[in-house]
């Protein structure tokens, strides 16, 4: 079977894209996880760039920026109960605010989203279901109906 002619969507989910904020972290710049990355260099090896979409939810920017929001908060706040129980004559702590984090960090987000736009790779974001699909996605959900079933019903 040639993949001339199809056409594959591979949609991430913010669990596959989730960064790791507890012992390393860099919340000066935004990116996904290494996964991200594999995935693209693998489509790429395979020469499939063309017949693969890579589709990004926007709830999951949505979550994952929460997430490094949450986590640069919790790190400032673990930082500050830290220090504050030492007093170090030949040290002295100096802190360097950004007013707005989040407007820093969404800032940052949007230029990775156009970095990785701008490549060879063909990606896009899945926008938020309108209020009316999103009922009906629900209803689905308690209902168990494809996808949710389980096992049973596939």
């Amino acid at each position: 079977m040639s993949l001339i002619n199809k056409e594959y969507y591979l949609i991430f989910d913010t669990n596959v894209l989730f960064q790791k904020y507890d012992k390393k972290a860099d919340f000066t710049t935004f990116s996904f996880n290494s996964t991200f990355k594999n995935v693209i260099d693998m489509v790429n090896q395979l020469d499939i760039y063309e017949q693969v979409t890579i589709v990004i939810p926007e709830v999951t920017w949505n979550e994952m920026k929460k997430q490094i929001v949450d986590a640069h908060q919790k790190k400032v706040d673990e930082y500050k109960s830290y220090i504050t129980k030492w007093i170090l004559p030949e040290f002295s702590i100096s802190e360097i605010k950004i007013d707005d984090y989040i407007e820093y960090i969404t800032k940052e987000i949007d230029t990775y989203k156009s970095e990785i736009q701008s490549g060879i790779n063909n990606i896009m974001v899945l926008p938020i279901p309108s209020d009316n699909r999103f009922k009906g996605i629900v209803q689905r959900a308690f209902d168990k109906a494809p996808p949710f079933g389980g096992k049973e019903k596939n």
